[in-house]
């Protein structure tokens, strides 16, 4: 079919097609894909990823700057290609001679060594059978434990686990060369940020046809929480429509700490909630840990057990046996539906939820399982707590055979030197010991992200709101801490969340008279005191929107950040590039060039330090360092709002903002990284709304340059900061500050002391060369 005269039905009509037709596209009626061509993919909902391999081509340079960064090794065919939304499709990995001589081996090593797969059941709460009805064996009332159990109906293929080796020594080359291709993916997939340090798994699979499936499920699951990358390669030379057994891969969010975590989409994708599998779980792809998640929804509690009900009455009425559990394509869910050519690779993340259709024909893959580096293992040796208590005594006196006592007043006082001493260097490695270690702050939401946003009567931020719930790939994580700065009644129909209404549960709101505002510190201040235990935080302003998935991505970019900085004390910063209009009629621009935060100069008569944005040249394929920091786009874990709280007590402050809390975050340890692209934007036209400059700052001029005098004079290191940083409760850091002013000024390039004022070159590049830049510095 014409692709683009397909591009034009609806949605139920394409699904019909894929159902019926067996995704449409064949290796006998159809030429292969070529990389650049993307799979078949049924409609995308709004705001959610292109498909893969569709949009690849727009990120070639970045996989490209990524994978030289990790001295890739990876085969030439993906090079100049990324994971898109968690997954990436590509034909020709092995030309059609290999695919049929790896196919004849692998019947061979099937025939040998294969099993019926299996799967852990996880029982229903309170229950003391397994999924499908069996008791489990423990005694009566007792909690159940997950079983592995198989059934043809969830999931029928047979299976066998491999190594490289022993294909080598049993003298199957062809299949021991394509495990070592999918291998050699590691570099390519840790060039675009995947951790995937650990021991790798390889399976060979095959479904036997008559309608052998594999029931919705995610490869990480609570057995397995390791898993990172799947890597799929398909061995079937002579595929067509007819045979079925299509990969659906549901478009569903990556994001989070939990990867077995279920959100209310994965609830509703779930028709088999009692007896369920993943790739080590139920059939719905719900782990243990799903479930625990999915127990605090009322309402979801309500739906699980209506179908718990209905399938324990369809397995009386079977004998015990699962009632049927349909696809997601009949149900209507988005996916982007794979057939499994011969040749063809499939790379997604193990969290990704997908199932195989029902094959009516032998249908053979070959999967590799990358895993996360495992945590370093604490070594037990014999005799080791001894030695770590004998390390914890301070040391005999130098010279002194242990056992023997000191004698004499002389003794005695060079023993208690020494042993001050020791306490000293105690003292000192314990404080280098903790330094990049985060404090344990009371995280009691791992996965969710508090977003604060101080609102000055803005029309703007129930749109922001909207967008940002709209926009994130996990909005049930995402928690909102406002603070409306108001005249009412007036202004009452700012006060409001826009869009979609099952979000306003998810929002914290601080009602402030307009006319006691005095500036961002203090509204913003107030807006991380909301903060109620999320792991991670975004600060934002009030008029902005958001890119698809920019919870993802920012989470991403994160973890690279980290990687490169090699500790947790990463804060993501830059000023948003610009959207244009208003409400719903916003329009984002069409580039996402990184933008860059330079020194300007020093303004005048209150001399503090201008910052300003300036694009890159080209994308980054990472998060790089950088120099300075905004308070209108910062991304960290929520441990920098309890190290570094904002300061209240700075009425009428504007310009100083940023830096001071530049200077306390980056003594207490914190660096900032400019994202690779653009996830936020940012409205910089104020003619929507009143502004606290021109509405409040002639009531508090004198409290302004007092603080405008102040930030500049603890700046140059001239008057102690009173509020100061928290810092660690740990570690003994005194006033938690780990690294020096001097230290501070010579890392920005930037002298801010009275007198000696002066902005370096490397600081008015924010540490880039000039050539790096869109335009020229004027």
């Amino acid at each position: 079919m014409d692709p683009a005269l397909l591009a034009r039905l609806p949605d139920a009509a394409k699904l019909g097609i894929l159902r019926h037709l067996g995704a449409g596209r064949t290796s006998s009626s159809t030429p292969a894909l070529s990389p650049q061509q993307p799979a078949d993919t049924v409609a995308q909902p709004p705001g959610a990823s292109p498909s893969p391999a569709a949009a690849a081509p727009q990120h070639e340079q970045q996989a490209e700057a990524a994978n030289a960064a990790a001295g890739s090794s990876a085969p030439a065919l993906v090079q100049r290609r990324r994971l898109e939304g968690g997954l990436a499709v590509l034909d020709g990995f092995l030309d059609t001679d290999e695919v049929e001589a790896a196919r004849d081996e692998a019947r061979s090593v099937l025939a040998e060594r294969s099993r019926a797969a299996g799967m852990v059941a996880a029982p229903a709460a309170g229950s003391t059978k397994g999924a499908g009805g069996v008791g489990t064996g423990g005694s009566p009332g007792s909690a159940a434990e997950p079983r592995t159990w198989s059934s043809a109906a969830t999931r029928g293929d047979r299976a066998a686990w491999l190594s490289p080796a022993d294909l080598q020594a049993s003298g199957h080359r062809r299949l021991a060369g394509a495990v070592q291709s999918l291998l050699a993916l590691r570099p390519w997939l840790q060039g675009q940020g995947y951790d995937v340090g650990g021991r790798p798994s390889v399976q060979l699979a095959c479904y036997p046809g008559g309608g052998a499936r594999y029931v919705r499920h995610r490869d990480a699951s609570a057995s397995v929480p390791y898993r990172s990358v799947t890597a799929i390669l398909y061995l079937n030379s002579a595929w067509e429509a007819s045979h079925g057994g299509s990969l659906c891969v549901y478009n569903h969010s990556t994001v989070g700490s939990d990867p077995c975590a279920a959100s209310a989409s994965d609830l509703r994708l779930s028709s088999a909630s009692g007896a369920g599998s993943d790739s080590s779980s139920g059939p719905n792809g719900m782990g243990l840990a799903q479930r625990a998640a999915v127990a605090a929804s009322g309402q979801l509690q309500q739906e699980q057990a209506a179908q718990r009900g209905q399938q324990q009455q369809g397995q009386q009425q079977q004998g015990g046996v699962p009632p049927a559990i349909s696809s997601g394509l009949d149900e209507g869910h988005c996916a982007t539906v794979v057939p499994p050519l011969g040749g063809r690779l499939v790379v997604m993340d193990s969290r990704l939820l997908h199932e195989v259709l029902p094959a009516q024909a032998e249908r053979y893959a070959l999967t590799v399982w990358f895993s996360k580096t495992p945590p370093p293992q604490r070594q037990v040796q014999q005799g080791s707590e001894l030695q770590q208590a004998k390390q914890e005594q301070p040391p005999l006196l130098d010279g002194q055979p242990q056992g023997q006592q000191l004698q004499g007043h002389e003794a005695e006082q060079q023993q208690r030197q020494q042993r001050q001493q020791w306490r000293q260097r105690r003292q000192q490695q314990q404080k280098q010991a903790s330094a990049l270690v985060l404090d344990a702050a009371p995280i009691t939401a791992p996965g969710c992200v508090f977003v604060s946003i101080p609102a000055y009567r803005d029309s703007e931020a129930q749109w922001t709101m909207a967008d940002l719930f709209a926009k994130a790939a996990h909005p049930e994580r995402v928690r909102v801490g406002i603070v409306w700065q108001v005249e009412l009644p007036g202004d009452a129909e700012f006060m409001r969340l826009a869009g979609d209404q099952r979000w306003l549960a998810q929002v914290r709101q601080v009602v402030l008279p307009a006319g006691e505002a005095t500036g961002p510190c203090k509204a913003r201040a107030l807006a991380q005191q909301l903060w109620e235990g999320e792991e991670f935080h975004l600060q934002i302003d009030s008029h902005m929107r958001f890119a698809p998935e920019w919870d993802a991505a920012l989470l991403r970019m994160l973890r690279q950040a980290e990687a490169a900085a090699g500790h947790p004390r990463v804060v993501l910063s830059t000023y948003p590039p610009g959207y244009e209009g208003e409400g719903p009629a916003a329009a984002l621009p069409p580039d996402s060039l990184p933008t860059v935060l330079c020194a300007s100069q020093f303004g005048e008569p209150d001399g503090l330090l201008r910052i300003r944005g300036r694009k890159l040249r080209e994308p980054l394929a990472a998060p790089a360092p950088a120099l300075f920091w905004a308070a209108g786009f910062s991304f960290s874990r929520a441990q920098l709002i309890q190290e570094v709280p904002y300061p209240r007590s700075l009425p009428g402050l504007f310009f100083g903002e940023e830096l001071l809390q530049l200077q306390r975050m980056w003594c207490a340890g914190w660096d900032v990284y400019t994202p690779p692209t653009a996830v936020a934007f940012h409205l910089w036209s104020r003619k929507h709304r009143p502004t606290f400059q021109d509405e409040r700052q002639a009531d508090c001029a004198e409290q302004q340059q007092h603080s405008q005098a102040r930030v500049a004079a603890v700046l140059a290191g001239e008057e102690e900061d009173a509020d100061g940083c928290r810092g660690s409760q740990s570690g003994g850091r005194g006033q938690g500050w780990q690294r020096s002013l001097q230290q501070f000024w010579e890392h920005t390039g930037v002298d801010f002391r009275h007198g000696n004022r002066a902005v370096s070159a490397r600081a008015h590049n924010g540490g880039w060369p000039a050539e790096a830049f869109l335009t020229c510095d004027p």
